[in-house]
């Protein structure tokens, strides 16, 4: 069974996720992503204290999950999962190198700037992380771009490095874990990027069964998911007073109906702050 859960309020989907958890075999393995490392931990310590045990949990960060699936397709390979601090580094590499090959382009006026190797190492593993190969052609002239792109990857092989993106190439290779194939929580897991999508692809089509939950407001997430998992519902979240109004629409983009606060809600201003007390 694949579900989906969204609701405004996080006490609401972490209900839904309990329940999920609480409704599994004693001996029952299960993998928990988390948004965070945290917060697959506290649902995991959550369940087993309503159900007194639980054996083969698995809780971790969708990075975390990654690094772990493909840990020994990398060994095989002869590649090391890089570091940001490696990432920046070959960055620096490319920038040099491209200076000596008259190719910098709009970059030659800054190529000195202290910030410019971080500024390219975040916006190539954007672009890797789409599976972008070449980005002229969408970009218009954006020459700069793609000549450092190419040389990136020329880098990351020849530094034996495996960048964010390759580590989630490998990991949606593997077939060989035994973190594949066993019933999947997605908790409040946010997908950004095309990578991520596609190893969400390979683990939920091996899962048994899967829960997602979803906060609203957080569409992209809901649009990479929905073709993965289908069925949906929405806990809607009853507009008692000012602060349920406020935890149901923080994120909505739509159009709101404005309507009067009331005094669960206090508005307090002061120079270079805004605060909320509830």
């Amino acid at each position: 069974m694949r579900r989906v859960v969204t609701s405004a309020r996080a006490e609401l989907r972490l209900r839904e996720a309990a329940a999920w958890l609480a409704a599994r075999a004693p001996d029952e393995q299960v993998l928990i992503l988390g948004a965070t490392a945290r917060s697959a931990g506290e649902i995991a310590r959550t369940g087993v204290i309503e159900r007194g045990a639980g054996f083969g949990w698995h809780r971790m960060t969708l990075g975390r999950f990654a690094a772990e699936l493909a840990k020994r397709d990398l060994a095989t390979l002869g590649l090391t999962p890089a570091n940001p601090l490696s990432i920046e580094a070959l960055c620096v590499r490319v920038l040099h190198r491209l200076r000596a090959e008259g190719e910098l382009g709009r970059f030659e006026p800054i190529a000195d700037q202290p910030g410019l190797p971080r500024a390219l190492a975040r916006t190539l593993a954007e672009l890797r992380l789409a599976g972008a190969t070449t980005i002229a052609g969408a970009l218009g002239a954006a020459i700069e771009l793609d000549a450092a792109l190419a040389a990136f990857v020329e880098e990351l092989d020849r530094a034996r490095l495996a960048d964010r993106a390759r580590v989630f190439e490998v990991a949606t290779a593997a077939t060989g874990s035994a973190l594949l194939g066993i019933p999947l929580l997605l908790l409040d897991v946010s997908v950004r990027t095309r990578a991520e999508q596609r190893l969400l692809e390979a683990v939920v089509s091996r899962a048994p069964d899967t829960l997602a939950t979803i906060a609203v407001g957080d569409r992209g997430t809901a649009t990479w998911l929905a073709p993965l998992l289908g069925e949906s519902e929405t806990i809607a979240v009853e507009e008692r007073d000012a602060l349920a109004r406020v935890q149901k629409h923080l994120f909505d983009r739509g159009r709101l109906n404005f309507a009067e606060l009331d005094p669960s809600i206090e508005i307090f201003s002061a120079p270079g702050t805004i605060s909320l007390i509830v």
